[in-house]
């Protein structure tokens, strides 16, 4: 695998843990509002059923399940995941980076 298809599938992941703390936010935001809904956004494989797509995850945004009712401790949970599925995508950059490094290094 090539390390900018790498970058790719990390650029994707940071994507998504991003629309994912949105739509944390905007629950948070709208925790008293009795008319709103509670949305999610599911992380979904670009490759699974769709070949030729490329490498990577996207964030499906839905209505929730449970009846819309906003749990605060479940979207401070929902947040903790995405920061650390965020951290591991930049740390698979940041890596990427000084592979490139080392690569172009050697080669001089």
């Amino acid at each position: 695998m090539a390390i900018s298809s790498i970058v790719s599938t990390a650029v994707s992941g940071l994507r998504t843990s991003a629309t994912q703390v949105a739509a944390t936010a905007d629950n948070i935001v709208n925790l008293n509002n009795p008319d709103h809904k509670r949305i999610e956004a599911r992380p979904v494989s670009l490759t699974a059923g769709n070949p030729g797509r490329g490498a990577g995850v996207a964030a499906e945004i839905s209505i929730a399940e449970n009846g819309g009712q906003v749990d605060l401790a479940h979207e401070f949970v929902n947040l903790i995941r995405a920061d650390a599925a965020y951290s591991a995508n930049a740390e698979v950059i940041r890596t990427s980076q000084e592979l490139d490094r080392i690569l172009l290094d050697t080669k001089a």
